[in-house]
C-alpha cells in the first residue's frame, strides 16, 4: 500500500491511498466471504448469485466499498491518525478487482480542545459512575469545535436517523405526524445530538490520548456488549467484514477512557 498525504496540517486530513493488484485482490476476497454468508451460499457460487440479483452499480458498491473501507482504515492508521467519525472516499460505479486502484479519503482527527483531567467527579442522583465520568468530562471540553467536523457528524446523524426509520418501516412524514414536529425541529433535534455525542468523543479520546491509556481486549468486548447485549461475537465480525474495525477500536479507547475517569477522579 502506497499512502500520499495531500496536506497533513489540514482538517480534515486528505491521503491518496494506492493499492497494487494483489493487495485489492486480497481484500476483495474478504467481501466476498462476507456476501456468501449473507445470502447463504457458498465461495463457489456467491458470485453466481450476486450478478442474478444484484447489478453491475450494486455489485461494485458492496464489494469496493468493503474494499476501501479497510484500505482506508489501515492508511491512517499508518499514519498514525486519530480520527473520529468514519474515513469518507467515494465508491466508483466500475469495479474490476483484479486491477491496481487509487483513491483519495479524508478523515478528521481528534481536535485540540481544552480539557480538565486533574478535578474530581461527583456522581449526580440516578447517575452510575460511569455516565457521571461521560457527562462531566464532556461539559469539561472547551476550545473550537471544526465546523466541518460538526458538519459531516450532524451528516452521519441524518443518516443513522433514516435507518432507524427504515428499520421501523416509517417514512419521514410519518414519524413527523406520530411525534407532531415540524421539519425544522426534527433538523434542530439530529444537530443536538450530534454535537453532544461528538463532544463526548473528543473529550474521552482526549483523556485516552492524554493519559497514554491502552484498550484491552475487556474493554473490547465491554463495548461490543454495550452496543449489542449477547451477540458480542456476531457484531465484531460485522465490524471486521465491513471495513469497520476502526469504529470499535473507537468504542474501546472510548472504554477505557470512561474506565480511567471512574478509578481516578469519580468519588
Amino acid at each position: 500500500m502506497d499512502i500520499k498525504v495531500i496536506d497533513e496540517n489540514r482538517s480534515p486530513i486528505e491521503c491518496v491511498v494506492s493499492l497494487s493488484a494483489e493487495e485489492t485482490a486480497v481484500l476483495a476476497r474478504g467481501a466476498w466471504i462476507r456476501m456468501a454468508r449473507l445470502l447463504k451460499t457458498d465461495d463457489e457460487h456467491v458470485r453466481e448469485k450476486v450478478d442474478a440479483m444484484f447489478t453491475r452499480r450494486e455489485k461494485a458498491q458492496a464489494v469496493a466499498g468493503i474494499v476501501m473501507a479497510n484500505a482506508a482504515h489501515q492508511a491512517f492508521d499508518t499514519l498514525g491518525v486519530t480520527f473520529l467519525l468514519t474515513p469518507q472516499f467515494v465508491v466508483p460505479d466500475e469495479w474490476d478487482e483484479d486491477q491496481a486502484i487509487s483513491f483519495t479519503t479524508r478523515a478528521f482527527p481528534v481536535p485540540d480542545m481544552e480539557l480538565d483531567l486533574e478535578s474530581p467527579i461527583a456522581v449526580g442522583e440516578d447517575e452510575t459512575p460511569e455516565e457521571a465520568a461521560r457527562r462531566a468530562l464532556r461539559q469539561r471540553l472547551h476550545g473550537t469545535m471544526p465546523q466541518a467536523l460538526l458538519d459531516e457528524a450532524v451528516r452521519e446523524r441524518r443518516e443513522e436517523f433514516r435507518g432507524e426509520l427504515a428499520s421501523k418501516g416509517q417514512t419521514y412524514r410519518e414519524y413527523r405526524i406520530e411525534h407532531g414536529v415540524k421539519p425544522a425541529e426534527v433538523e434542530e433535534r439530529l444537530e443536538a445530538e450530534a454535537r453532544k455525542t461528538l463532544e463526548e468523543d473528543i473529550a474521552l479520546d482526549l483523556a485516552f490520548m492524554r493519559k497514554g491509556l491502552e484498550a484491552t481486549e475487556d474493554d473490547e468486548f465491554a463495548a461490543l456488549s454495550r452496543l449489542k447485549p449477547g451477540s458480542e461475537i456476531e457484531l465484531k465480525r460485522e465490524f471486521l467484514e465491513t471495513g469497520h474495525a476502526c469504529l470499535l477500536r473507537q468504542e474501546a479507547r472510548r472504554g477505557a477512557a470512561v474506565r480511567w475517569a471512574v478509578e481516578n477522579l469519580v468519588q
